[in-house]
């Protein structure tokens, strides 16, 4: 069974905007993880961050309803509750919405989260690996287990 993984936005974005050369490998990380129980999944705060993004690219109300109905269809959206909120205050994280997400890892006792931008989450209670990183463990695990 593949690591528990919390998706960052960045990944979601080179996935749904197919966002050269960053695709491949976000498309990867969705492939190889979409049929596991609880597998991929993002947090219900990230959700209206992507909306805003997807809404601001997209120029479009209805498309951006659809692109995130897309998303919805194959990844799990994880709660955020108040103490994530309350508890990323805290955090040594410099960005409070990646404080946030990295807290939500915490308490859903995710493996990883999984960015583009590992850098961001160095402080974070829950490591951080690149979609390659995710997608080689796999790729060692799969061999393993034959």
């Amino acid at each position: 069974m593949p690591p528990h993984v919390l998706l960052d936005t960045n990944i979601v974005l080179d996935y749904i905007f197919e966002r050269k050369p960053f695709f491949d490998d976000a498309d990867g990380v969705i492939r190889m993880t979409v049929d596991y129980e609880g597998n991929p999944a993002i947090s219900a705060s990230s959700v209206t961050d992507i909306f805003y993004l997807f809404d601001r690219m997209t120029h479009s109300r209805d498309l951006s309803r659809k692109l995130l109905d897309k998303l919805l269809f194959l990844v799990r959206v994880v709660d955020t509750t108040a103490d994530d909120i309350y508890y990323a205050l805290g955090s040594d994280m410099e960005d409070y919405e990646d404080a946030v997400v990295a807290q939500v890892a915490l308490s859903g006792d995710f493996d990883y989260i999984v960015t583009r931008n590992t850098r961001d989450f160095a402080y974070g209670p829950v490591a951080a690996i690149t979609p390659k990183e995710l997608l080689e463990k796999l790729a060692e695990q799969e061999l393993a287990d034959d």
